[in-house]
């Protein structure tokens, strides 16, 4: 999911006793093949929501996840998902063990993660949770996990940790080849000065040769491409630029060559959308044209948490919504949605649409296309709502008591396209459902697909009635219709107590490689799992093309529901571990 404020006003929680406890688990003590690993366990915040307390200190390794557990849906609630972790949580594994099946030799790279995995009263919506990114390196069929807390300054204001310090260890049960392995700094210490730097608990973004995470603000925070330490808090861009507002869309897009579009919110006499956008390769923003007005029935910009690109344009999907800081807002129905289609080289409004109302979080893809007729339009794919129903289902209360909630909401929508007929401008437009169930946190072959026709979707699912939680991964094929008669033909993955995230698409064929590869689909797709019944989350490799499972990597711990991901090939950030620095 995703998420914007209006406005940001958090306080200060009570004070809470601190516990640091620092494990150092080798491989010889629990036979995990050539593990290593240093976690940091500690701060138990009583006022959070589900501390783990002693769970984190009895952790077990599941070899093989043979998922053979005694079945009730009291065991499979997927409550455990949306428990806090420890505010001191930290975990540094050179090799995961105990695969299931193979993990491919040609994925090579990082998939990073991130989303809220510590909450309490004041922080009491999933989408406020504080942030913590995990990196899964593959290295020709091995597997190696780093967590850490990203260190802003919501995390300073809410925890305010002792600087967690790590030092080589010498146990002689550790091989000497592998010291270094768990000797990379955290760099969590005095070195990264805090501005006010935003809870980037949202996803990640390449700008130039930096990674970043992201949230519903205008600052970023730098990442440590290795280690998941935070270097620089907020970043700082190689600009002059002045974002009128705090608040920005989670969302922003990379286009396949690299250049990136995104915009931030105005307020004020003249509200509205200021786009902008940041060239391949540099670190430095360009605003794009004017301020496009918002709809003056409102008096504020509306909740657009993601954007439609192509080729050439950008096209904004103006919802009748409002989100304030507590995630109440106001929908208003009558007003309907309005689309603003703007030029990509000067952020000019080309034209707009009009549709019936809706509500949604995710735009899936856009791009330009001719009709039958051989008439220009813009083809938009986005998981739509009829209504904001689904936002206080995400507060904390109602996702650790009442999931089946959330889920009757999320299955109130489901996939649509648009077509925006540029032969017309000014038309009115209705969507037509892709498939006949819901399917959030949509992902595609993005690195080579975003802005192009495409074929193929990934997201998560739930059946109404029968899943407890988002239970399911869901390949979707555009060019297959069902045999039901609804929209196009799918295949999922699924399992009693499975729990999976995000679906993010690896090509066997980078763009470094080259052109488009002449398979959509080849590749894998990966998924952080949790297993209600196992307590522990797992990452699934599946393979693209069959959706079957390749492989599967058991984690000793669970990984809290997240949000978004990213997948970037070796190659894509300097090899050099980057040493904190002032801002």
């Amino acid at each position: 999911m995703a998420h914007s404020l209006w406005p940001s006003a958090l306080t200060r929680p009570s004070s809470a006793m601190t516990l640091i406890l620092a494990l150092l688990l080798s491989a010889a003590q629990h036979g995990w093949g050539d593990v290593i690993e240093q976690h940091t366990f500690g701060t138990q915040h009583t006022d959070s929501y589900g501390p783990y307390g002693s769970n984190m200190n009895n952790i077990t390794q599941q070899t093989g996840v043979e998922r053979n557990y005694e079945h009730s849906p009291e065991k499979a609630s997927p409550r455990i998902g949306f428990q806090s972790l420890p505010g001191n949580f930290s975990v540094t594994i050179p090799r995961l063990g105990g695969a299931r099946g193979d993990v491919p030799k040609w994925l090579n790279g990082s998939l990073y993660r991130n989303g809220g995995v510590w909450w309490n009263a004041d922080l009491s919506h999933w989408f406020l949770g504080l942030s913590m990114v995990h990196i899964f390196t593959f290295d020709s069929g091995k597997v190696s996990l780093s967590s850490r807390y990203t260190n802003s300054s919501v995390y300073q204001e809410y925890l305010h940790p002792a600087p967690p310090r790590r030092t080589k260890d010498h146990s002689p049960s550790l091989k000497a080849e592998d010291h270094d392995s768990v000797d990379a700094p955290l760099q969590h210490d005095a070195a990264v000065e805090l501005t006010q730097s935003s809870n980037t608990n949202s996803g990640f973004m390449k700008i130039g040769q930096h990674l970043v995470s992201n949230a519903g603000e205008t600052s970023f925070n730098e990442i440590n491409p290795v280690t998941g330490d935070t270097i620089q808090a907020p970043f700082q861009f190689e600009d002059t630029v002045v974002p009128a507002a705090q608040s920005a869309p989670s969302h922003s897009h990379t286009d396949p060559k690299g250049n990136i579009v995104h915009y931030f919110y105005v307020y004020g006499a003249t509200p509205g959308y200021q786009l902008y956008h940041i060239p391949a390769g540099t670190t430095k923003r360009i605003l794009l044209g004017d301020v496009i007005p918002a709809r003056p029935e409102m008096k504020v910009p509306f909740y657009m948490d993601s954007f439609g690109l192509t080729e050439n344009y950008i096209v904004l999907s103006e919802v009748p919504a409002l989100v304030l800081s507590n995630f109440t807002g106001e929908f208003v129905e009558q007003l309907g949605t309005r689309w603003h289609v703007l030029d990509r080289t000067n952020g000019s409004q080309v034209t707009t649409f009009d549709s019936p109302a809706f509500f949604y979080y995710h735009h899936i893809n856009a791009y330009e296309d001719r009709d039958a007729q051989g008439r220009e339009e813009i083809i938009v794919d986005i998981q739509t709502y009829p209504n904001m129903d689904s936002l206080p289902t995400m507060s904390m209360s109602s996702l650790l008591n009442h999931t089946t909630e959330f889920t009757h909401a999320f299955n109130k929508g489901g996939p649509e396209r648009f077509r925006l007929p540029l032969w017309n401008p000014g038309s009115q437009v209705v969507g037509v459902k892709l498939w006949r169930y819901s399917l959030e946190i949509p992902t595609i072959a993005y690195e080579h697909f975003n802005t192009q026709k495409y074929r193929f979707i990934y997201g998560v699912s739930a059946m109404e009635g029968k899943s407890l939680y988002l239970d399911r991964l869901v390949k979707l094929d555009l060019e297959t219709p069902s045999p039901h008669g609804k929209g196009f033909e799918s295949v999922e993955w699924t399992g009693e107590g499975l729990y999976p995230g995000e679906p993010i698409f690896v090509s066997n064929h980078p763009r470094s490689k080259g052109p488009k590869p002449p398979v959509e689909d080849s590749g894998a797709v990966l998924s952080v799992v949790l297993d209600a019944y196992a307590e522990h989350s797992f990452l699934l490799i599946l393979d693209a093309t069959s959706f079957v499972e390749i492989a599967s990597v058991p984690l000793k711990f669970t990984i809290p529901f997240g949000f978004h991901g990213a997948f970037f090939h070796n190659g894509s950030f300097p090899t050099a571990l980057q040493a904190p620095r002032r801002v």
